[in-house]
C-alpha cells in the first residue's frame, strides 16, 4: 500500500501540532515512495479560520534543473 499517515490527522485540531504531524506523514511517503525526488522541503501552515491546512511541497527531480513546486489544500468537509 501507498499513503501516508494523513487521515489519523483528519479529525484533529487544526493547529501548529497536527500541521507537524502532516509535515512528517508528507515527507515519509515522498521519501519512501518517490526516490527520483530529491531536496524535498514541505511546509504545513494552518490557515487563521482554522478552516483548512496548505501544503506545499518543493523538491527537484533527479536529472531536472528545475524545481517542482506543488500546493495543496486539505479543507474540511462537513
Amino acid at each position: 500500500d501507498i499513503g501516508s499517515n494523513i487521515n489519523k490527522s483528519l479529525f484533529e485540531f487544526n493547529d501548529l501540532t497536527t500541521a507537524a504531524d502532516i509535515k512528517l506523514f508528507t515527507e515519509h511517503t515522498i521519501q519512501t515512495y518517490e526516490p527520483r525526488a530529491v531536496n524535498v522541503t514541505v511546509n504545513v501552515l494552518p490557515s487563521e479560520d482554522e478552516k483548512y491546512l496548505e501544503i506545499n511541497i518543493i523538491f527537484y527531480i533527479i536529472n531536472k534543473v528545475e524545481p517542482v513546486n506543488l500546493t495543496l489544500t486539505l479543507k474540511r468537509v462537513r
